[in-house]
């Protein structure tokens, strides 16, 4: 029994890491906590609902992420993650925290910074002393952010470059060392994410994204095409809002193709988010 549940915190945490790695991947300009789950205004709560999961984001009026709590929907297991932060708004430590209230593990936050103040590094263990994960960054002389470098404790390293306006335009993806993903994002006259191509290790073209806006900038719908898929050929993802602009539905349509014809495969409501403000 022990070990069943040893095992679904495992999964949680995984999944975790999945959606944060996510998150981190999306283009944009800005890399607050709020904006890292797309969101905008002053936000409490924002309840995700998944198929498997659903997720609860808790932020504090200045916009920091405070808690995690997850919730798979087919099991009774659950975790929370509660961040503390110094006086300058950085995350000090994260704990990994069981419903009965037993601390699995706990991350502790170091950071550096340049002669002009600006963070080049943030290194983050775990209270045993192995490496969680650790991000590094490089400035323009105006003090733009031109590239970072993520690492995590399984392997992954992901290394980002960014415009002349701090907007991302590539990414690399390596695992162990070696490449398993490239992308690379374009914008428009508005700054507005306007394609993004995705590779393989050996630079084949596995998916191509176009994003569609509507007259107030918000992203409304993201066309996808596939080259690499055994079935999948086409996807298109349309959002729903609220009045402060954040999305509340996803819903996907997908296509397979038979004897060379697009043919609708399903059209599913992906994510479903509820939110709270102050």
């Amino acid at each position: 029994m022990l070990t069943d549940l040893t095992r679904s915190f495992r999964v949680l945490v995984i999944v975790a890491v999945l959606i944060c790695l996510a998150a981190r991947s999306a283009p944009a300009a800005s890399t607050n906590d709020l904006s890292k789950q797309e969101l905008t205004g002053p936000v409490k709560t924002a309840v995700t609902r998944h198929p498997q999961l659903r997720t609860i984001h808790h932020y504090d009026r200045g916009g920091r992420l405070t808690k995690v709590e997850l919730f798979p929907t087919q099991e009774t297991d659950s975790v929370q993650y509660h961040l503390s932060y110094d006086d300058a708004g950085r995350v000090t430590e994260e704990q990994t925290i069981k419903p009965d209230g037993h601390v699995l593990y706990k991350k502790m936050y170091r950071y550096g910074f340049d002669e002009q103040g600006r963070q080049v590094a943030m290194i983050a263990a775990t209270d045993d002393g192995e490496l969680a994960h650790a991000e590094f960054n490089q400035y323009d002389e105006g003090g733009v952010l031109t590239e970072d470098l993520a690492i995590t404790g399984n392997g992954t390293v992901e290394k980002s470059l960014y415009d002349i306006s701090g907007k991302l335009v590539y990414l690399a993806r390596y695992f162990q060392g070696r490449l398993v993903l490239e992308s690379t994002h374009h914008h428009g006259v508005l700054g507005r994410l306007k394609e993004s191509r995705f590779y393989s290790g050996d630079g084949t073209l596995m998916r191509k994204d176009v994003y569609r806006y509507n007259d107030a900038g918000l992203r409304v719908e993201q066309q996808s095409e596939f080259f690499r898929s055994a079935h999948l050929r086409k996807s298109v993802v349309t959002y729903a809002f609220d009045t402060v602009g954040n999305w509340t539905k996803e819903t996907i349509q997908r296509w397979t193709e038979k004897n060379g014809t697009l043919s609708l495969l399903e059209t599913v409501v992906s994510r479903e988010r509820q939110i709270t403000y102050y």
